[in-house]
């Protein structure tokens, strides 16, 4: 997140492709996995809101069936938006 936002210096935030660009989706995933084995090692439920990184809905998929996490949401906007979109 860091590099991200250090190389968006001075770069239009009103514009959704540089929002996008801000919040890379390794970071999510990154979060997700370190969350996920946290789980495992201490036996907590853990539900994830606002998902927005389609590469982790496999791993997510495994935690739920061995019972780690409750089943994620996607926040209504986010249903429609798409990287194209302004």
């Amino acid at each position: 997140m860091e590099e991200a936002t250090q190389r968006l210096r001075g770069e239009d935030w009103s514009r959704y492709s540089t929002y996008l660009q801000s919040r890379p989706e390794e970071a999510e995933l990154s979060a997700i996995r370190l969350l996920l084995s946290l789980c495992r090692e201490y036996r907590f439920l853990l539900h994830i809101v606002h998902l927005s990184a389609s590469q982790a809905i496999p791993e997510l998929r495994a935690a739920r069936a061995k019972a780690f996490t409750s089943p994620s949401r996607l926040p209504p906007l986010s249903a429609f938006l798409r990287r194209g979109d302004p």
